[in-house]
């Protein structure tokens, strides 16, 4: 029955798939200043988003400007074009719009969704936001004092603890990766005014920006929109992105808490996104631990043992790296056992052909589940810049599909071996209340 039941969601996911595939997701349009616009006429409903990804981020970063990137993406809605946060706020909320942006590892976004007939008051405070922004030294202050905050509030947050730990050790901290986007206290605390305008001068310009517009707008009006919007902007030569280095060592961490469980993150280097792999690496995680309760760390952990009420694993892509997670919380006393079952089912998955109700389930799963991701405006336009910023091409939504429908189980075994942690290259935080002796078998502790 259950093999039936399998097939039977495959099939459907898949006819839904291929239906909700019948036309491209969008087009291709590249600037003469080399902005390039992604653009998809939705007419279905009477709005229009907009989605702007800046090709800077953390990566544009040095260690000792950490948080500068997230602080100036941040500052764009705070002030712009003589207006006040307030003012953009008000203005925006009254005809029930969005706008907004935010900082990122390796680029910041700006978002507007708006009704079709506020567009013009949308586009001119999009146009502020990004061209205009005035960078008050009030509102600058005052994020300085909400990070910094954030960062102190990191503390009593294990699994916030646990995430930087992991993230640190793989990477290093001196890497844009391996270091919060927020940054650290030291470093934010010591951001002006004229490191905000200076890091804004340099990195944000035509060139490095891609923007999606989604909607019931047409296609002359969305690209005279996207000209004006990035119209008289002198380019400047793009940066070389350093790779990052990885740590290929075996590390165990602890971090020690007065915490009734025990917080665990166990993992490695992961996959890149643009990497061809990296559906296969999906497929199989989605079995391993990322397909909730049907994911065998699930039921071998909280299900067979009830040693954690969620455990997880996944994937963390990125364009020019990536990491493979597992998480859990279980009692300290248990702590040791339930990695060890976390570990034997990731040699499990390495040494033993998955079933093929698992790789059913799992391909009807991501193949049935896709279309939720492009079922409204503002998750097109989100989808469209992170295929361009990811070369994976506009036509990404047809071949999802087949790439999916074409994994074999010797497909999850190869991928497993070659991407989940093996003894010598993992890398596991635990963070919660040990003993001494505990915490001196560890490498780190705080």
């Amino acid at each position: 029955m259950l093999k039936i039941l399998s097939a039977i969601l495959l099939i459907i996911s898949l006819f839904v798939a291929q239906a909700a595939y019948a036309k491209p997701l969008g087009e291709r349009i590249v600037l003469d200043n080399g902005t390039v616009l992604l653009y998809s006429y939705q007419p279905g409903l009477p709005t229009v988003s907009y989605d702007i990804i800046v090709e800077n981020g953390t990566l544009s970063e040095t260690f000792d400007t950490a948080g500068l990137s997230n602080i100036t993406a941040d500052l764009l809605t705070e002030g712009a074009g003589g207006l006040t946060s307030q003012e953009i706020a008000q203005k925006i909320e009254f005809v029930g719009g969005s706008i907004y942006s935010t900082g990122g590892r390796e680029y910041i976004t700006i978002g507007l969704n708006i009704l079709k007939k506020d567009l013009p008051l949308g586009q001119e405070l999009l146009y502020k936001v990004l061209r205009e922004p005035d960078f008050p030294e009030d509102e600058l202050d005052r994020l300085k004092k909400q990070i910094i905050g954030g960062i102190d509030a990191k503390q009593d947050n294990p699994g916030e603890l646990a995430q930087d730990a992991f993230s640190e050790a793989l990477y290093t901290k001196f890497s844009p990766y391996g270091r919060p986007v927020e940054g650290y206290k030291e470093t934010v605390s010591k951001i002006t005014r004229d490191d905000v305008v200076k890091f804004y001068m340099e990195n944000y310009y035509p060139n490095r920006i891609i923007v999606a517009v989604v909607g019931d707008i047409k296609k002359d009006d969305a690209l005279l929109s996207v000209q004006k919007l990035t119209d008289s902007w002198v380019n400047l030569p793009k940066p070389n992105i350093t790779i990052p280095k990885i740590s290929n060592a075996n590390k165990n961490i602890i971090i020690n808490k007065k915490l009734t469980q025990a917080n665990i993150l166990y993992g490695s280097m992961g996959i890149e996104r643009g990497n061809s792999d990296y559906y296969k690496a999906l497929t199989m995680n989605y079995i391993l631990g990322g397909g909730g309760f049907t994911s065998r760390l699930m039921d071998i952990i909280r299900d067979n043992n009830g040693l954690a009420y969620d455990v997880h694993s996944y994937f963390v892509p990125s364009k020019y790296t990536g990491i493979f997670i597992a998480g859990l919380q279980t009692k300290k006393e248990s702590a040791d056992r339930a990695v060890k079952l976390l570990k034997d089912e990731i040699t499990r998955i390495k040494s033993t052909s998955v079933t093929d109700n698992e790789l059913n389930a799992a391909k009807a799963y991501l193949t049935g589940s896709f279309p939720l991701k492009i079922d409204t405006n503002a998750k097109i336009s989100n989808m469209l810049v992170q295929l361009e910023f990811y070369d994976l091409g506009l036509d990404y939504p047809d071949r999802y599909p087949a790439i999916i429908r074409a994994i074999t189980k010797d497909d999850i075994k190869a991928v497993a071996n070659k991407y989940l942690p093996t003894e010598n290259n993992a890398i596991e935080v635990i963070v919660g209340e040990f003993d001494n002796e505990t915490i001196n078998s560890g490498n780190k502790s705080k």
